[in-house]
Parts: structure tokens; sequence; C-alpha cells
């Protein structure tokens, strides 16, 4: 892997040190220290996956606190060790960041370069090759996992072996002036690719199954949604808890409240545009990193593009896509416009961006703050814990650009929503997050892929060695890319409390520039004809085995059919036919009519006071009707996650005593899956004692309270 090695310290005398008060530097052993950090990398990496890859069968998830209901969602297998495994690496990471000066003292004293023999060079060698080979993972560990990966790329995995002796024979010819013009010219027709089919075309569901289609509505309901509930006058923190992100919803409701109301399809728009300028930043930022070094952010844009183009699958899910990941550049970006930055004003401006990043999602402001305090630490200087005064200093002005944009969070709530939010009742809006803390919950199964490995294992080593030859002050490459693989290590969680492919995906455009990194590793070698050390070899083995036969997988299976979707529905509308725009989306023409119809019943039956219903389809119907749901769920399914909120929605319903109270009929096309039904069979029997069935109507079950006068349905 790429080391972030300083330049050698000036040999003179140190400002403010009398020259005679100098101890004789002793010479630094930079074989000993990547050795040691090597060997580090080996033990953080395996205590992290060391469960998911060696215990794939793991204990069932225990549903006696979990809404029953929910475990259709999930695979329902106990991730709470793989959660522990992780927590338990990150420990140990931080002690070997903040103890690095001490152990890098340690390695000299132990190899000291003035003292390398013939035999030393040699026993160097081989201790290279053994600790870079299983510096990700064991032999047998790491195998496994790629056998079984492997197979569906085996294709791809031949096409890479083949590239990086292309690669080599084509070396000069990479770097020429008239290169560099085709990699624009591509980039530019990659970038064309990823944003204009979605921006040009309406979002089309009318392919989805259905069960697909109110999966869709649930993540958009827990999403997006409550940007709806708030323009309703539902209170923030109250009725209303923004658990994947507070600032935007509060944005958006206050502009629906005073301007204009935001359509399904007005959202999608919404979280495209997000897309569009992730991707954006993106590609500026891999331009600056590559410092004019184009083959490299090319290859960096490629390795992004299919999970970050505005037409992905991800647009059905908000949570994987810009709407909580556009935090990532912006942390980026700000890092950037401060490298020549003073510490005060450095502390101010990333407490303020950390702030931010925490409003916009708590998972992604979570790792931005350690990326930015792990920038701070490295590049002034700060992991010198004898400098106390100046980290003092940074700690109080950090916390005083949070303040600031605290403050303006509240005061823009006063504004926009005309009341101040409850800070006290700030944890009760991300209710998930203490549950994946302290359970297994969301219990998916582990998927068997190495490019976990390889990208946690390559954002240790760089956080490890960083802090290792951390002595002083780092120059802004070096604290910038420590920075970037902080942040991958904490992103990183949320592929340990669900290990799947998607939940991966977070972390992909920050280890694009850790990507850039080994490609130049490989290349810088290449150029000069003799590609023999451990370390790039070690970069060749890993581009070629792992990151670009996913690279060519992902393109082709992933990027292409996307956006050949895209332009098909930008060409001719809806893929199937009939099919009718509904609320600025496309759906199944039949999909579309009861969907109208229920919302048109819904928008009759709220003319006194809002209607209490229950549907697999709670955002089309709030959105169609207007009437968003009366309780402080913004999914009756989805968002009920332990039986404690089924008591509290059940309690709500017997406590307000409306007279009527809706559900999806049996006939009904969407009615949802097992999950759904389950849930809402429960639903009844539990309301049963109350409320007895009164009839049927426009995709409607309604139920009455018993022994009120009978009516015909409204």
């Amino acid at each position: 892997m790429v080391s972030t090695l300083t330049k050698e310290q000036p040999s003179g005398p140190k400002q403010g040190v009398p020259p005679h008060a100098e101890r004789p530097a002793r010479a630094v052993s930079k074989s000993g220290v990547l050795a040691l950090a090597s060997l580090l990398t080996l033990l953080v990496t395996y205590l992290c996956l060391r469960v998911q890859f060696f215990a794939q069968t793991t204990r069932p998830l225990n549903l006696s606190w979990l809404n029953p209901a929910l475990t259709d969602f999930f695979g329902g297998v106990d991730t709470s060790r793989y959660q522990a495994a992780y927590l338990q690496s990150v420990v140990v990471l931080t002690v070997l960041v903040i103890a690095g000066p001490v152990l890098a003292r340690l390695a000299q004293a132990i190899v000291p370069a003035d003292r390398q023999t013939w035999w030393g060079r040699a026993a160097g060698v081989m201790w290279f090759l053994v600790t870079r080979s299983a510096a990700l993972l064991p032999v047998w560990f790491f195998v496994e996992s790629f056998f079984w990966w492997s197979r569906g790329r085996m294709p791809y995995l031949l096409l890479s072996l083949l590239a990086l002796p292309l690669l080599y024979l084509f070396r000069r010819g990479l770097e020429s002036e008239k290169a560099g013009r085709e990699y624009r010219f591509t980039a530019g027709l990659l970038l064309a690719a990823a944003l204009l089919p979605g921006l040009f075309s309406h979002f089309d569901l009318s392919g989805r199954t259905v069960w697909g289609l109110e999966m869709v509505q649930a993540h958009y309901a827990l999403t997006a949604g409550q940007g709806d509930r708030l323009a309703a006058g539902l209170r923030l923190f109250h009725d209303a808890n923004p658990a994947y992100g507070v600032l935007l919803p509060v944005m958006l409701g206050a502009w629906q409240q005073h301007i204009h109301p935001v359509s399904f399809g007005g959202y999608v728009t919404i979280i495209r545009c997000l897309q569009a300028a992730f991707l954006l930043a993106a590609a500026f930022l891999f331009v600056k990193y590559a410092r004019g070094w184009k083959l490299a952010s090319f290859f960096a844009l490629v390795f992004l593009v299919p999970w970050c183009h505005i037409n992905q699958a991800g647009i059905n899910f908000p949570s994987h896509t810009a709407w909580c990941l556009i935090g990532q550049p912006l942390a980026l970006v700000v890092l950037f416009l401060l490298r020549y930055a003073s510490l005060a004003k450095a502390a101010y401006c990333t407490g303020a961006t950390s702030l931010v990043l925490l409003l916009l999602n708590p998972e992604t402001g979570l790792a931005g703050m350690a990326a930015l305090a792990v920038y701070l630490w490295f590049r002034y200087g700060l992991a010198d814990l004898r400098n106390f005064r100046a980290l003092v200093r940074a700690a109080c002005f950090f916390a005083l650009g949070a303040a600031a944009s605290l403050s303006i969070f509240m005061l823009g709530c006063r504004l926009g929503l005309g009341y101040w939010p409850d800070l006290t009742r700030l944890m009760a809006a991300f209710p998930v997050l203490p549950l994946v803390a302290k359970t297994g919950y969301p219990g998916a199964k582990f998927d068997f892929q190495p490019v976990p490995a390889v990208i946690f294992g390559h954002a240790a080593f760089v956080l490890i060695t960083t802090a290792l030859f951390a002595r002083s002050g780092l120059g802004f490459k070096q604290s910038f890319r420590a920075a970037i693989a902080c942040f991958i290590i904490v992103t990183f969680a949320n592929y340990a409390k669900g290990s799947e492919s998607w939940n991966l995906t977070s972390c992909y455009f920050l280890y694009a520039f850790l990507f850039m990194d080994l490609v130049r590793a490989v290349l810088a070698r290449f150029r000069k004809g003799k590609p023999t050390t451990p370390q790039q070899l070690l970069a060749a083995a890993t581009l070629a085995l792992v990151l670009l036969p996913e690279l060519a997988f992902d393109f082709r299976n992933v990027f292409v059919p996307q956006v050949l979707q895209g332009v098909q529905v930008m060409r001719s509308g809806a893929v199937i036919k009939p099919a009718r725009l509904v609320c600025g989306v496309y759906l199944a023409e039949d999909e579309a009519a009861e969907l109208s119809d229920k919302a048109a019943f819904i928008r009759q039956a709220s003319e006194g006071r809002p209607a209490v219903y229950f549907t697999a389809n709670p955002f089309f119907v709030s959105k169609l009707s207007g009437v968003p749901l009366a309780l402080p769920f913004a999914d009756t399914y989805a968002g009920i996650v332990t039986r404690d909120d089924y008591g509290k929605l059940i309690s709500l319903v017997k406590a307000r005593r409306p007279e009527r109270i809706y559900f999806d009929a049996p006939n009904c096309k969407l009615r949802g899956g097992a999950g759904w039904r389950r849930q809402y069979r429960q639903v009844r029997a539990d309301l049963s004692e109350l409320y007895e069935k009164e009839g049927e109507a426009h995709g409607w079950e309604i139920w009455r309270v018993k022994g009120s006068a009978s009516a015909s349905s409204t």
C-alpha cells in the first residue's frame, strides 16, 4: 500500500532550540517503521473482520424487543458480534494513532538504519513480503472469500490480469499530452452519461414489483417524507423525528409551508441534484488530489461513477444516495479550502462543518467529525502531546464553530417553521442509533467478498503509518489522506452493522482517493521499469486481483444497464405500458388508479379531522391526499422498529379514539408483502376490543368504534 511518509526534516538546528542543546539525531529506519505498520494493520484488520469471515453462521436475531413483522425486511441474523468486533478494532486503532510517536521510536530502536547489514536487508525484504502479503488478512481468511467472490467475476479477473502488463508496456504513452486530452474527453463523456439521462426524465416506477413499490415508499417516507410532516405542522423532535438527517427535512418543510409543495417527483429531482453535486464535487477533488495526473483521477472517477450517477438504483432508497452522503465531499472540500489556514481558523471552520454534517446525517456526521479532528491532529502538530496548549486552543475554537452552526440552525427553524426546536429531545430523532449500538439490528446477512478487507486494511495502514511518522505537523496532503482514512474507518460501521454489498457503497467515494494512491504506486515503478519492491508488488496484486475486477464488474453490470434504462425512459417514457404520471413519477396504470382512488377517499374522510389510516403506501397516499399520518410515525410499518414503538402506536390510537380508522382492503393490489400484512393483522386484532369492521370502499377496509351509530362509508 502507499504510505503517507512525510518528507525528511531539515538536518539543521530546530527553531527556538540552541545548537549546543541538540542531541545527535538517530537515523530513521523507514523499513522498520513500515514493517511495524504492516504488522499493526494485520492485527487491526483481523480484529475487525474475523467474525464476518470465520463465523458466517451466527445466532438468530433476538426478537424479544423487535417488532416481529420487521424481520421480513432482513435476514434475521444477529450482527452484534460483527459490530463488537468492529468497535474493538476501532479502539485499538485509536490507541495506535495516539501512541504513534512512541511506537515509531520503538521501531527505530529495533531496526536502526545505520546497522542494516546485507543479511539485515535480506531479512527486511522477507519481512516485507510476509507482512505486506498478510497485512490485509491471514492468507486462508482472504483466499476463502476471494474464491466465493471471484466465481461470478472470472472474465473480469482475467481481463485485469492482462491489464497490468499492458499498463507496463504502454507506460510512457499513458503519460503523454495526447493521452491527457483523451482522458479529459472520456471523463466528460462519462459524466454526461452519469448526469444527463436522469435530469431529463421522470422517475419510472412502472416496472417495479408490487412488493418493491411499497419498499420504495417506506424509504421515502422515513427520509425525504419527513419534510411533508413538518410542513403539515407536526413539531420537530416531537411528532416528526427525521432519523436520517434533520437539516434537509427542515429546509424542505419550511419551503413547502411557505412557498410550494414538493411532489414525489420533486423529491426525486432534489435527490438527483444532490447526486449531481456529489459527483461533480468528487471529480473536482480527484483532480486536485491527483495534482494534474489525469490518469489517476480518471481511474478514481470510473471507480465511483457506477454507484453515484443520478439514475442509479439507489434512487429507490434515499439512504444510499447523496441525501445521506453529501456530507462526505462537503467535508473534504472544506479541508481543501483550509489548506493554508491558521490553527484557529481551521479549528473554527471544521467545528462549524462538523455540526452541519451531523444535521445532514448523523452517521456521516460522526464519521466526518472524526475525519476533521484527525486532520487537525496531524496538520497542526497536535499529535505531539507536549503541545497541550495548542490542543486546548483547537478544541475551544472547534466548539465555538459548532455552536455558531447550531445557532444558525435554530434561528432557521424559528424563521422557517415558526418555533424554536426542542434540543432536549434531539436524541429522540435518532432512535435507531442506540438500537444498532446495543443489539444485532438490522440483522442483515453476511456477504462474502474481499473488497471490504482491502478498503478497511488500506485505510488502517494509511492511518497507522501517518501516526508513526508524525513527529511534527505534516503537510496538507499527508494530513488530508489521514483524514480520508479515518473517514473510511468510521464509515465502515455502516458495513459492520449489515454486511451486504449496498452498505459498502458509502465508502467508495472515500476509497477512490486511496485507489489513486495504488495506481500511483504501481505506475511510478512502471515508469522506471522496476516493479520489484514488495510495496509495489502488493499494490499491483491488490489492483489486479480485487479492485480492477470489481471496477469492471460494477461498470458492466451496474452502470451500463442503469444508464441505458435512463436513456430509454428519457426517450419513450415509462418502460412498462400502459403507465401514468402520478405525483411526478411513472406508475403502472392499474396501480396509479388504485392509489388515486384511495387518496381521494382519505382526503374526503379528513374534512373534519385528519383520518387515521394504516397502509403499505403511506408516501403516495399522503402526497396525493394532502393528509399526512396523524401519528408520530412516518410509516406505521417500517417506522415501528421495536415492540415499545408498536405499543405506543396502539396506545395513541386508543387514546385519540377516532370514530373510524382505515386499513388496506384485502383485495388491494398494493397491500404490501408478508411483513405488512402480518403487521396490520396484528393491529386489527389489538384494536378489535374498541373497533369493529364496518365495510369496504375505494380500496379501504373501514373500522368504526363499537357501539357508535351505524353509518354509511364516508
